[in-house]
């Protein structure tokens, strides 16, 4: 079984890479290889000296060793959704999909603390330490599609503005490479909080899996 201990051993020679992402245990062996990208980190700075901070929020200590058989609790919304889109079926048992895929939050460092929004601790070196950060990442795990969560400011504002677009269904999405990475097709979808529509983002990622393996 892949675990944290695995992932500490893929990254322990990073130069930008702080937060480790999680990695689904079967994520290496799925049929295609899923890192879905989020934004940031809030709290404390303390929590910057903590390389397996994302694996804690997502893996083994806090998110889905609760799930209770009705889905992700309350505050995990974004983490549900994503799983609802990206699964075989939108259900109960959707978070499962955790298994095959990657996360990986964007910002490096703590952004801010207190309000969801917050971006106190934010500066131009920890804008490029992380840019840096996630070319490490995807010559690591190599995904085969990066899922982004937001369009607004994830894709508008923090990812290198140097890219290609590759594909796109008019008026719906696009899928992009950005020209400092590997050539790894980007999605960003909307981001996966409050009133977002699982069901419009299923069809539009049946939409990308037919036009990049057929199906």
């Amino acid at each position: 079984m892949f675990s944290i201990a695995n992932v500490s051993e893929l990254f322990k020679d990073a130069q930008y890479v702080n937060f480790y992402p999680f990695v689904g245990e079967n994520y290496f062996s799925a049929p295609h290889k899923i890192l879905v990208l989020g934004e940031s980190h809030y709290g404390p700075k303390t929590i910057n000296s903590n390389h397996d901070f994302t694996n804690w929020i997502v893996g083994e200590d806090y998110l889905l060793p609760k799930i209770d058989g009705k889905g992700f609790p309350g505050y995990t919304r974004c983490f549900d959704n994503t799983a609802r889109v990206l699964a075989e079926c939108c259900n109960s048992d959707s978070y499962k999909v955790y298994r095959e895929i990657a996360f990986y939050n964007y910002f490096q460092e703590t952004v801010g603390e207190g309000h969801h929004r917050s971006k106190a601790f934010l500066t131009s070196e920890l804008v490029e330490k992380s840019r840096k950060a996630l070319g490490e990442v995807l010559e690591t795990l190599k995904p085969d599609l990066v899922v982004g969560w937001g369009y607004s400011r994830l894709e508008w504002e923090w990812l290198p503005h140097d890219r290609k677009q590759i594909w796109q269904v008019p008026g719906k999405l696009h899928l992009f490479t950005i020209d400092e990475y590997l050539p790894v097709p980007f999605w960003c979808m909307k981001h996966p909080s409050n009133f977002f529509p699982v069901g419009l983002h299923r069809e539009l990622y049946g939409l990308i899996k037919e036009h990049l393996w057929g199906k």
